[in-house]
């Protein structure tokens, strides 16, 4: 135990609430803004969700990642948000029981979404990079069942590795189970940009050098495009995870207190906006999922008429066949 008022809720300590001071106001406004937000997320997250599955041309494997993070971002807003708002409210009543079932299905809700998160951002770089490099090899290799498959397996693993907490029924194991996870994906995630931006830089010599590119005939202007979008993920993943890595690091190193769990709940609350912020990114970045949306609003509110229909269609149809799939060497420089 870390202190003489600590408790037990299943795998995690728990402490009596603060009801004055700064404590007590971090409470109401962290409530506030879970609630707030709780309701972006997962309205935001539904639409992209709806939209990729309802638009047969955005079907692609990078497409179904990008769904995948959104589905994990859609339950952080549906349950992990509530929870956590549930869980300070019953505190703040004296509800024992209630707060230590909304804390621990938010803990366990935002674990797993989280770590599918991680790792899907890490597949998405993979992708990337094996867009680079398997060529026309791609569309074979790279298929959406496959990705399927790996979005499963991540599934599968978070929520193993959160029913593994019952059984280890500490929280100095939920402390450190993510460490190597984080430091393998992150790792991979870097090296994978790391190479491609220095085939985007090579690509850009040749264009100055007026050099027949390996690339030529190939849209590189739209890779890229798609390439600097989901370092802007990766950027609003670290940013809004750091707060709650650097409050998981002081509680194993000063132990469990009335500070430490504030800045947990606050870490916490910073990851979940994360949930809220990835839906503006493909809205802004991503041409085709943006048309998708507007084809879909047309169709709820039954306004879409067949010259649109058709116009929507001819422009994701030049978005997809200039996919970065179809790249493809030039002979003759092959040679």
């Amino acid at each position: 135990m870390d202190s003489n008022n600590t408790q037990r809720c299943y795998f995690l300590a728990t402490l009596e609430p603060s009801r004055v001071g700064s404590f007590f106001a971090s409470d109401i406004v962290c409530c506030v803004l879970n609630s707030v937000f709780s309701v972006v997320a997962t309205t935001w997250n539904i639409v992209v969700i709806l939209v990729i599955w309802k638009t047969p041309l955005l079907h692609s494997p990078s497409n179904i990642l990008i769904c995948c993070l959104a589905c994990s971002d859609f339950i952080i807003g549906l349950m992990a948000q509530p929870m956590l708002v549930t869980y300070k409210i019953a505190e703040l009543k004296n509800s024992a029981n209630t707060a230590c079932i909304g804390r621990l299905i938010h803990w366990i809700a935002g674990f797993v979404c989280a770590g599918v998160s991680v790792m899907t951002i890490c597949a998405i770089s993979v992708d990337k990079v094996l867009a680079l490099y398997l060529h026309l090899r791609y569309k074979e290799k790279v298929t959406v069942a496959r990705v399927f498959k790996v979005i499963f397996a991540f599934w599968i693993f978070c929520i193993s590795t959160a029913v593994s907490l019952f059984l280890a029924n500490t929280d100095r194991y939920w402390t450190l189970v993510p460490l190597p996870v984080l430091a393998v994906t992150l790792t991979t995630t870097f090296v994978a940009y790391i190479k491609v931006f220095r085939v985007l830089r090579r690509h850009q010599r040749q264009i100055q050098s007026q050099t027949r590119s390996a690339w030529e005939g190939v849209n590189m202007s739209k890779y890229k495009k798609s390439v600097i979008t989901m370092v802007y993920l990766l950027v609003m993943f670290l940013v809004c995870y750091t707060p709650f890595l650097t409050a998981m690091a002081v509680r194993l190193l000063a132990g469990y207190s009335p500070g430490v769990k504030m800045a947990y709940e606050w870490g916490a609350t910073i990851v979940y906006l994360n949930s809220s912020l990835n839906p503006v990114v493909y809205w802004f970045r991503m041409q085709e999922i943006r048309l998708a949306t507007y084809n879909t609003i047309r169709k709820i509110l039954g306004n879409e008429s067949r010259f649109e229909s058709r116009v929507f269609q001819f422009s994701n149809a030049n978005i997809f066949n200039d996919n970065v799939s179809k790249f493809r060497f030039d002979n003759s420089q092959a040679s």
